[in-house]
């Protein structure tokens, strides 16, 4: 498609020349700006629906994002963070960011994603493998990490005391007001790792988080994925310099997945209670906190898709209900259209 598209604007280039119009090079047509315009991703409205948040390609760059803001009082747009100021060259990601990038069709450079603060005052991104943490009231941009290792996942809290992230298999929280670091978890076990997305959910199923904060911030519920029986085969990384081959647990078709099970980890305690455990031949595809805090939903797949079973468990019981089934002889779609208001009560799309 890219090179039907060149070679169009090769001809029309040869025919500019011709008519003694401005030449349109091919250099100029793979050159930056893109001749096609500027892509504008990433729309959000701020918590008090007073900004338009968004990132854009540079003038001089189109792999290159950075953070732009629209008013709505004013209508008028502004750049509010560039990028190349706080990192000019990016360090090398590692495989698990690039992996995770790959599967959200991410090509980009940048600032590539980015989350507002509850409060609508701070907004949170990753760049060059650290996590930055921009203040619009005194329009700065502070640098929370600085490590070798690539932090992902990165949230705020849902009362905005802590940041949480991934680094290197193990989930940790950024205390905001301490400045202070503090790991909550990490497995010693080749093969075994907490709060992760897996292949299959990020590949097929659109989840690329394996961990939730509940909404009054006591407990975290995560995932524990156990890849011990999935097969390892090379991944060729080909690159115009070099080849790099890559060990990668990946799950043929019929072959074994990676077990994956749903747990609580209270903050305070520390301890982790087990909330579902999978079976052979199940998926877990979402998981949500209810608005109380004191009820955790998730969805449990067969291997078929064929049927998806909703549960919640309540935290005092310790006990899991099964609030209904969606069963299909040829398949069960799964969405995002899971919605839970104060009543408890929630809404749920079906194809039903």
């Amino acid at each position: 498609m890219r090179f039907s598209f060149i070679f169009i604007l090769f001809l029309t280039a040869c025919a500019s020349q011709k008519n003694n119009q401005p030449q349109l090079t091919l250099k100029r047509i793979l050159s930056s700006p893109s001749l096609s315009g500027a892509n504008v991703r990433g729309l959000k409205f701020s918590p008090d629906n007073k900004l338009i948040s968004f990132l854009k390609e540079k003038d001089d760059n189109s792999k290159r994002l950075d953070l732009w803001q629209f008013d709505l009082k004013s209508k008028k747009t502004s750049l509010l963070v560039d990028s190349a100021k706080l990192v000019a060259e990016q360090n090398e990601l590692d495989e698990e960011e690039k992996a995770r990038r790959e599967r959200k069709r991410i090509s980009s450079k940048g600032i590539v994603e980015y989350s507002w603060s509850p409060s609508g005052d701070k907004l949170l991104f990753p760049l060059g493998g650290d996590i930055f943490l921009y203040d619009l009231k005194n329009k700065k941009a502070h640098q929370l990490t600085h490590t070798q290792e690539t932090e992902i996942d990165i949230k705020f809290s849902p009362k905005e005391n802590y940041i949480s992230y991934l680094r290197n298999n193990a989930l940790y929280i950024y205390d905001i007001k301490r400045s202070r670091e503090k790991q909550l978890i990490k497995s010693s076990i080749e093969g075994i790792s907490f709060a992760k997305a897996e292949f299959i959910a990020q590949e097929e199923m659109g989840r690329y988080t394996g961990y939730w904060w509940a909404p009054d911030e006591k407990n975290i519920a995560l995932t524990k994925v156990d890849e011990r029986s999935v097969e390892i085969v090379k991944r060729y990384d080909i690159r115009a310099d070099k080849v790099k081959i890559i060990n990668q647990r990946y799950p043929y078709t019929g072959k074994n997945n990676a077990r994956v099970s749903l747990h609580l980890l209270n903050l305070r305690t520390k301890k982790v209670n087990p909330v579902y455990d999978s079976k052979k031949d199940t998926y877990l595809p979402r998981v949500k906190w209810l608005l109380n805090g004191k009820n955790l939903s998730y969805q449990v797949q067969s291997r078929d898709q064929k049927e998806l079973s909703l549960f919640h468990y309540q935290l005092k019981e310790r006990k899991s209900k099964l609030i209904f089934k969606e069963i299909d002889e040829k398949w069960v779609n799964l969405h995002h259209s899971h919605l839970y208001m104060k009543n408890n009560q929630f809404i749920w799309l079906s194809e039903r």
